[in-house]
């Protein structure tokens, strides 16, 4: 076990033992920040453990409780293992034994695979599954946590006699014991309420404990009572558990318990907590519900997850972070507002700046610094590709997949040179009507129509987008599964450049883009400049067909040098009026214009856009359709110019796609700009949030600012938030990342496999 930092209330300087534990976890328990400032450790005089004998196998030298504990759950050795950290050589103070002897931790079985700890003012909780306890130092009591009454415990419920061999029997009933909704516990965590009242036994205010369990959720309230906290059939769970810096008790569970992957979580206010049991919900007290992710939903709003299907997933939770598989999410709950949040994802070679609300698409967010470029394309003007045609043929433009059931069009070497676990962005074209077909990545196992990735079906005429992951050896094709007519594949494009929102749509590459850091040494790199042949485009989806809603676009820009043309940053359109795009033009000491129109224009400027010239400028446009329809646009995190009571235009156009650098009709490009995290969202940020946008980002933008994940891992197997230095550590088989807000400030080397805990600087990992 890996071991950073000082320890102790006189900071004795760096650690110079280590802890050779299996920990499955630890956390460092910090005595001065309990209620009375760790003063209660003075007062433990006369109780058994302070006098029991010293210098023993479950007893160090010393008699007083630390000022810093580093308590270790080993599931292994089935027992619990508290450390004294005012020593740098960490010496053992006190051990719990579950097995040899079974004392009062392991009255229940000695045949841990989990345990879960907590302290606070003087209460040790560990939960595993088959039970809980409460060690309370300053009473010198052991309580029980226990899906039931049925089995009194006879042997000792001091501390002192933790380890002495337990006596049961199913007669009678336990004294002190918490009655939870079931014995199988999987987390726990531990706060004192303002109010709480003050236990007459230890002169401290009473902690509520949240336990998360396989059947929900048990709260051990500061009164003494369990409020049971349950959902509805497959979400009858929970596996993990915290409380976020807004105070609102938070947990993940879901139905996919399959390598313990979650995807579903809940919160609720703990300063308003339900007094009596109660069912979660969707539509009350959730946070995600597969495909939504807020403290409450309501339609499109919240629309806040990562990927798509089974992409995000989470196991691991601390303060207002979430790990898991495909990485990190932090979230800022919006309280009164809570389906217009905050959340931003990170991985080991993205990090997607905070996306708001109804999110619909977050782009230019890559740390790699290869220039955008296709990777396939193909507009069939003629068979240069050497398709591998069954029943199909390249008439006129089109590749043409005939109605007959085993129709096929293959093209072995699409792929090839782009390495395999590369995420990869399908588009294509059709024209044709009816059902049935479906592209397939082939492993070229045989010439049947199988294949082992379904990219997507489609069913008609239209765009389409798909995203996936490039298999070990794939072949690009085209299929029939039924239907009676005729499909023209029209285009077909291949490109690395993600959506990394829920809804997953990436971009299409015309020519080539330019990709850079955004300043020397940086992770984070911009797109463009952009010319009339090198751009970016999203072929038609319905996610950006605002109609009359608001909406709004956040992105940041750097511009060379004076404005001297007009250039697009973005523009949606196709035939027709139906148009929303922003651009600046060289008017009035340059000027940024935001434009709305459906046949007629509402459109606003900011003007003086030159003073921000050659630097990096954060800009926010929303459309506020409420109250006569507002037009804002932010520069930096604060108002550059606002018209109120515009026309709100209808924005819905079947036929528009989304063009970035350029104009729609491939004229105007950026040439003097480049941008980077850009996001649009069927939702407003309000002013607050936009501010912290801005403040968050910017420092992703400054010379050797690492965005991501250490190494090349996703999978987060640990989080801990220190609340002395406001770090958020995070764990991956690569190392430990340290976030400081949206920045990774510093990394480790050393495989995480399990479990941080850290405060004020010292960090414990396993």
């Amino acid at each position: 076990m890996a071991i950073f930092g000082t320890l102790g209330e006189n900071n004795l300087g760096a650690i110079s033992a280590s802890i050779s534990d299996t920990a499955v976890d630890v956390f460092v328990y910090d005595t001065t920040k309990d209620s009375d400032g760790g003063a209660w450790r003075k007062r433990t005089q006369n109780t058994s453990w302070y006098n029991e004998t010293l210098n023993t196998q479950y007893r160090g030298s010393r008699r007083e409780f630390p000022v810093v504990a580093v308590i270790v759950a080993d599931a292994t050795t089935d027992k619990v293992t508290i450390y004294d950290g005012d020593d740098p050589d960490l010496p053992m103070w006190m051990v719990f034994s579950a097995v040899n002897p079974q004392g009062i931790l392991g009255w229940a079985t000695n045949n841990y695979t989990r345990f879960k700890v907590a302290a606070l003012n003087g209460i040790l909780t560990s939960v595993s599954n088959d039970g809980g306890h409460l060690f309370k130092f300053v009473e010198d009591y052991v309580e029980i946590i226990y899906s039931s009454t049925s089995y009194p415990i006879t042997s000792s419920r001091t501390i002192g006699g933790r380890n002495v061999q337990k006596v049961s029997n199913t007669s009678g009933g336990v004294t002190r014991t918490y009655v939870a909704v079931t014995y199988d516990m999987n987390d726990v965590v531990m706060t004192v309420l303002p109010n709480a009242p003050v236990d007459s036994a230890t002169g401290l205010p009473v902690p509520t404990i949240a336990v998360a369990t396989d059947s929900g959720v048990s709260v051990i309230k500061d009164d003494g009572s369990v409020i049971n906290a349950t959902g509805s059939g497959i979400y009858a769970f929970s596996k993990a558990i915290t409380i976020t810096e807004e105070n609102y008790l938070w947990w993940l569970g879901d139905s996919y318990l399959t390598n313990d992957v979650l995807r579903d979580s809940w919160a609720v206010s703990l300063d308003n907590f339900p007094s009596s049991d109660f069912t979660w919900n969707s539509s009350t007290d959730n946070m995600s519900d597969g495909s939504y992710y807020a403290l409450t939903t309501n339609g499109e709003q919240g629309e806040i997850k990562i990927g798509s299907g089974n992409t995000w997933a989470w196991n691991k939770q601390e303060r207002n972070a979430l790990g898991g598989p495909s990485g990190l999410a932090i979230h800022k709950p919006n309280i009164g507002s809570e389906n217009n949040s905050l959340i931003v994802a990170i991985t080991s070679d993205y990090n997607t700046g905070w996306m708001h609300g109804a999110i619909k698409g977050a782009f230019l967010s890559s740390t790699d610094t290869t220039d955008a470029v296709v990777a396939y394309s193909d507009g069939f003007s003629n068979n240069d590709n050497n398709w591998g045609l069954v029943d199909c043929s390249i008439t006129s433009g089109n590749l043409v997949i005939t109605q007959q059931n085993q129709a096929r069009a293959t093209d072995g070497d699409a792929l090839n040179g782009i390495a395999t676990g590369t995420k990869l962005v399908f588009t294509f074209t059709v024209s044709g009507s009816g059902t049935g077909a479906v592209l397939l990545d082939d492993d070229g196992a045989g010439a049947g129509v199988g294949g082992n990735t379904n990219y997507g079906s489609f069913s008609s005429t239209g765009s389409y987008i798909f995203t996936t992951t490039k298999t070990a050896s794939p072949r690009l094709r085209f299929i029939r599964q039924n239907g009676s007519n005729d499909y023209n594949i029209n285009f077909i494009n291949i490109t690395t450049e993600c959506d990394r929102s829920i809804k997953n749509k990436g971009l299409s590459v015309f020519g080539t883009v330019p990709k850079n850091p955004v300043a020397t040494g940086a992770e984070l790199v911009s797109y463009g400049p952009f010319d009339n042949a090198n751009y970016l485009k999203q072929l038609y989806t319905s996610d950006l067909d605002f109609g009359t809603d608001s909406f709004s676009v956040t992105w940041w820009q750097y511009i060379t040098g004076d404005i001297s043309n007009s250039e697009y940053v973005y523009d949606r359109q196709g035939s027709g009026g139906n148009r929303h795009a922003i651009y600046y033009t060289s008017g009035n000491n340059g000027s940024l214009s935001f434009y709305t129109n459906d046949g007629a224009t509402s459109e606003i400027y900011a003007e003086n856009i030159n003073n921000y010239k050659d630097q990096w400028t954060c800009y926010t446009a929303t459309r506020d359709s409420s109250g006569g329809g507002n037009l804002t646009i932010f520069i930096n995190g604060k108002i550059g110019f606002r018209s109120s009571a515009m026309s709100v235009k209808n924005l819905n156009n079947s036929n528009a796609e989304l063009f970035i650098g350029v104009r729609h009709s491939e004229s105007q490009a950026a040439s003097q700009g480049k941008f980077a995290l850009m996001r649009f969202s069927k939702s407003i940020p309000s002013d607050e949030q936009i501010k912290k946008i801005y403040e968050d980002e910017k420092v992703l933008f400054q010379p050797n600012a690492k965005a991501t994940l250490y190494g090349s891992s996703d999978a987060v197997t640990a989080l801990a938030y220190d609340d002395g230095t406001d770090l958020l550590h995070v764990g991956t088989s690569a190392g430990r990342s340290d976030f400081q807000g949206l920045r990774q400030i510093n990394n480790t080397t050393d495989p995480v496999t399990t479990a941080i805990s850290a405060h004020d600087s010292l960090i414990i990992e396993q």
